[in-house]
């Protein structure tokens, strides 16, 4: 899998340390998937989905980003169909929601390893497409050296 860090059609926008939610446009990606570690994983899905980045204009869009909750201990985690539209054997499509539903990873990095080894034995070890994955966590208010990340 390549690295790279080209511009993604999804904007997230958490401000401030006190703030438990952040605000979400979907311009033609997978809804992201919210991880809050006491309750069941869940897609964070638009009202009003949009075209890819790109082709914006085309619609006429001129709405505004809905807000979501962002509460302390929990991840978000933001993915291209690569990830979503991997297949088995069987040609079934891999669910991010019910290979991760009631994990708790420690931090981003545990979360994104764990869904490409996840992605790898779903298929096969073959992909027939990139995955794009980003990982955000928030600071639990118990552990106020925790960062955000």
């Amino acid at each position: 899998m390549r690295r790279r860090s080209s511009p993604r059609p999804w904007w997230w926008r958490c401000r401030g340390r006190r703030r438990t939610s952040g605000r979400l446009i979907n311009l033609g990606h997978p809804p992201p998937l919210l991880l809050p570690g006491d309750a069941p994983a869940r897609y964070l899905e638009v009202s009003d989905p949009q075209l890819p980045l790109g082709l914006m204009e085309l619609s006429g869009w001129t709405g505004c980003p809905q807000t979501f909750p962002f509460p302390p201990g929990a991840q978000l985690l933001l993915y291209t169909d690569g990830v979503s539209e991997a297949r088995d054997g069987r040609g079934v499509f891999f669910d991010p929601a019910l290979a991760l539903d009631e994990e708790e990873f420690g931090n981003p990095q545990e979360l994104l390893d764990r869904l490409v080894s996840d992605v790898l034995r779903y298929t096969g070890g073959r992909l027939n497409d990139d995955m794009a994955l980003l990982a955000v966590s928030r600071a639990t208010a118990g552990n106020p050296g925790a960062t955000n990340r």
